[in-house]
């Protein structure tokens, strides 16, 4: 039994356990375990429940856990182990029968303990539920090329992109680039119709954990081969991939990519890693926040109204729906408000509080923005002391920012100004093309005249006037602020709030939180600063709202800054701090200079790593890092776009990095 103590994969999450081990850790199934909790094709992962699987030549345990983020918050389950103990037809029956007679003989001595009886019942029925012992594999028979090629019955027109797009989607075990098993590989031409569609067998993991998701079993798997470099050759050369960029659809930028390398890898198959790869969700626009998890290629397709969405996925269908959306949205003017996604058109006045989220839109509107940079002098300082903390705390989302604001606006008696029904006109400018689900609570609230705000939705009453007791403890300590605002900024002069600023050229508009005839204060919960080639500054996002605000007015920034802490003792989230400090701003138009690149702390740990060894392989130099396959692949992209580095020949022939630059920036040569 000892002779099984070997590794079984690259995977670290596989544990081999002899025999005995593996019946003697989970009690011999006594209490049926094995039966209930059998991993089968539908089952799915199920956080802190262990499953179980008998095949012909195993016995495989299946935990899975948690991923925890955000000081304690669950985010989605994840693997935590699989055990793996080898059969061989007769050891494992004999300890099972031993394990039966031992509580046969406990029984003899005490015939009252009949739960005995069920332990033995329990045995016996995972002895039936064995399947017969089976140590050879049968070796499956590889296929010609022309044999994975299918007709998907669908082609794009062929002037569409100039023929030079391709698009491919991988099946895999789990979302470990490295160590989960890339299951299938799909490549789609758009142009002919044909999609190279095929499986391949496990070979870092005993068991399929993903079947819920894509369909593949293990009968699937039966007959499939591993590729041998001969067959990459030929889809290169038949698709034509090194004049052609492969499109995908994944939440990480090289995720299918990168299980491909890696299982090129680990097979010594070369080329694949050579050629260009785009992600289709580049194309879409920045996701709305709390609507992040929503923007599947799923939703998408749905939103376009792309037919052909299944639950169960599979390579072939992916790709021609991942085609279809890519026909949809490249090059498409589209951006998010909110949830909801729309097409951009030419009478649509662009808010300038847009385009932090989706630069995209100066370019829609074809504006002429100059580059504004703006350097700030700190004139005001407000910091609250412990024992006004004491009730004061930030809540999810903008909840805070707005009802300080409003907070601010009553006790400075500004005027707000009517823009509803202009910006309702020029929304209509835009076409809808449909929504997302969000997981953020709206709550509907009314500004009172107090400075405090009311919920017409009963759910939130107690949410509200917790929200109202923090503005009134923050109201408490705002006096030196307002007086400042009012003496030393508007000089007593009326103040608007809202007011509406449209640009010259009538392509960007902006709201003012408070202006006057000579001066506009925009309010922030958190003002942030840029260190880089002009200066230190206020961010250019903010510098362009500001320009676009000013009108040649004076301009002031408020920051509204609160900082956190997390009490481990009393297991919760606290205001550690809240700063309120007052800018006065200068707006310089700056002639634009090329941003100084600067190495990240992993992106030097790769370069010294590159010149202590060139010649490491990807899977190498992650590991030597310490950083994620992904993260890995950008920064290696980023290191050559900069000239740091270069690839000399293919890693398969004994090619290696060649660093040009060190961390410092210095010639190595």
């Amino acid at each position: 039994m000892g002779k099984h103590r070997k590794k079984y994969s690259n995977d670290p999450k596989v544990r081999v356990l002899s025999l005995e081990e593996f019946f003697v850790g989970y009690n011999y199934f006594k209490n049926g375990g094995f039966i209930k909790n059998e991993w089968r094709d539908d089952s799915k992962p199920i956080p802190e429940e262990v499953f179980f699987k008998a095949t012909s030549d195993k016995f495989i345990a299946i935990s899975f856990t948690y991923t925890y983020v955000n000081y304690g918050t669950i985010e989605r389950e994840k693997l935590d182990y699989i055990q793996v103990a080898f059969r061989d037809g007769k050891t494992e029956y004999e300890l099972l029968d031993k394990e039966i007679s031992r509580i046969k003989d406990e029984l003899s001595l005490n015939k009252k303990r009949t739960a005995l009886l069920n332990d033995i019942s329990n045995i016996e029925k995972l002895k039936a539920k064995i399947p017969p012992y089976n140590s050879q594999v049968s070796e499956a028979k590889p296929k010609k090329f022309n044999e994975y090629l299918i007709d998907v019955g669908y082609k794009t027109d062929p002037n569409n992109h100039e023929n030079k797009y391709i698009v491919f989607d991988v099946e895999t075990n789990g979302i470990r680039t490295r160590n989960d098993d890339l299951l299938s590989l799909s490549i789609y031409d758009p142009y002919s119709g044909l999609c190279y569609n095929r499986f391949f067998p496990l070979d870092l993991q005993p068991v399929i954990l993903t079947t819920f998701v894509h369909g593949i079993t293990e009968g699937t798997l039966k007959n499939a081969t591993h590729m041998t470099q001969e067959e990459m050759d030929q889809i290169i050369e038949f698709f034509d991939l090194k004049n052609r960029t492969l499109l995908s659809y994944s939440g990480s930028g090289t995720f299918d990519s990168s299980f491909v390398n890696n299982y090129c890898e680990r097979h010594n198959i070369h080329g694949f890693e050579d050629l260009s790869f785009e992600n289709i969700k580049s194309s879409v626009p920045q996701t709305p926040f709390g609507s992040a998890g929503e923007l599947s290629k799923d939703n998408l397709c749905r939103m376009f109204h792309i037919e052909g969405i299944k639950t169960i996925h599979s390579g072939v269908n992916d790709c021609l729906l991942e085609w279809k959306l890519f026909e949809k949205i490249k090059n498409e003017p589209l951006f998010f408000i909110g949830n909801n996604l729309y097409r951009y058109h030419k009478e649509y006045i662009v808010p300038i509080s847009y385009t932090a989220k989706h630069p995209e839109l100066f370019r829609y509107a074809e504006a002429k923005t100059p580059l504004v940079i703006g350097f700030a002098k700190n004139i005001f300082e407000y910091n609250f002391s412990k024992k006004q903390l004491s009730d004061i705390k930030k809540f999810p989302t903008n909840i805070t920012g707005v009802t300080i604001e409003h907070a601010i606006n009553t006790m400075l008696s500004v005027k707000e100004q009517n823009n509803r029904k202009f910006l309702a006109d020029n929304k209509k400018h835009l076409e809808f093309v449909g929504s997302l689900e969000s997981n953020i609570i709206k709550i509907p609230i009314i500004k009172e005249d107090d400075g405090t705000i009311k919920t017409i939705d009963p759910e939130f009453k107690q949410y509200v006037e917790e929200i109202n007791k923090v503005t009134n403890s923050i109201m408490k300590s705002l006096t030196p602020t307002i007086e400042f605002i009012k003496n030393n900024i508007f000089y007593n002069e009326p103040i608007m709030s809202q007011e509406l600023v449209i640009s010259e050229d009538k392509k960007v508009l902006a709201l003012c939180d408070l202006s006057d005839r000579n001066n506009i204060l925009e309010i922030k919960t958190k003002c942030i600063f840029e260190d880089d080639q002009y200066g230190f500054h206020i961010s250019s996002d903010i510098s362009e709202q500001l320009y676009y605000q000013s009108k040649n007015r004076n301009v002031y920034i408020m920051s509204i800054l609160f900082d956190k802490d997390y009490d481990l003792k009393m297991r919760k989230i606290f205001t550690s701090s809240l700063k309120i400090s007052i800018y006065s701003v200068e707006l310089k138009e700056q002639v634009f200079k090329p941003p100084v690149f600067k190495p990240t702390w992993y992106e030097a740990r790769i370069i010294k790593e590159l010149i202590r060894d060139g010649s490491q392989t990807h899977a190498q130099l992650s590991m030597n890092v310490e950083i994620g396959d992904g993260t890995l692949s950008l920064s290696l992209g980023r290191l050559k776009r900069e000239g740091y580095i270069v690839r000399e020949g293919s890693p398969k022939k004994g090619g290696y990095w060649k660093v040009l630059k060190d961390e410092e920036g210095n010639p190595t040569q």
